[in-house]
């Protein structure tokens, strides 16, 4: 049996295209295509050129403003929360500040912006109480990064759904939510600019329910 490709690339498409114009060109009179409008053909093949140019160009120019913008923020993969003068840097150190002020008030940093959670064993942080768990209930706790840099994705929104249930990243891509039922759920996690994720849990007495869910960046 002899298969004969018709190619789903746009640059082998684009290509294949050319070469059957070209040929028909030359075939002139005698070409078998003249049944064709092989005129609507060729600027159809000429438009869909430029536009596979302009999509090339496009992308370039996006990946150089993912990697401009990654370096400023402090997210390229040779930086981390240390970078000094990254936007990650300077949030971090304001954020260490802020705990030194607001010691044993750390709510208080919700007023700057930031997303406190109180963890379940009564650590830093507010807003759900600092006692233990209501019988019947744990914790799901994690953090959320960058998929490509492995660095934590600040207000990424973490919900269980069948519980209307909800919380935000910090700034360190962590999070908690307190109070959860023993049970299994799908724990449904997005961000702006990337692709959501659902994610199986299961809290009970016998099993520290954390996940840590990387997510990719939305072509």
């Amino acid at each position: 049996n002899v298969r004969v490709v018709v190619p789903t690339n746009p640059d082998q498409m684009l290509e294949l295209a050319g070469h059957i114009i070209t040929k028909h060109t030359a075939d002139g009179a005698a070409s078998p295509l003249s049944g064709l409008d092989m005129a609507a053909f060729g600027t159809r093949v000429t438009d869909a050129d430029t536009q596979n140019e302009l999509a090339k160009q496009l992308r370039k120019d996006a990946e150089l403003a993912t990697e401009s913008r990654d370096g400023l923020l402090g997210k390229r993969k040779d930086q981390n929360v240390n970078s000094e003068g990254t936007v990650l840097n300077i949030i971090a150190r304001v954020r260490d500040i802020l705990l030194g002020m607001y010691k044993g008030n750390e709510q208080q940093l919700g007023q700057w912006g930031f997303e406190v959670n109180q963890s379940s064993t009564g650590g830093n942080g507010s807003g759900h109480g600092g006692g233990p768990q209501p019988p019947g209930t744990g914790s799901i706790t994690g953090t959320v990064a960058d998929m490509a840099t492995a660095f934590g994705i600040s207000g990424a929104m973490v919900e269980v759904t069948a519980l209307g249930v909800s919380a935000t990243t910090d700034a360190m891509g962590k999070f908690t939510l307190p109070n959860i039922p023993y049970g299994t759920y799908t724990v449904k996690v997005s961000a702006t600019g990337y692709l959501m994720q659902e994610v199986p849990v299961t809290v009970s007495s016998e099993m520290q329910a954390t996940i840590n869910v990387a997510l990719a960046v939305t072509p």
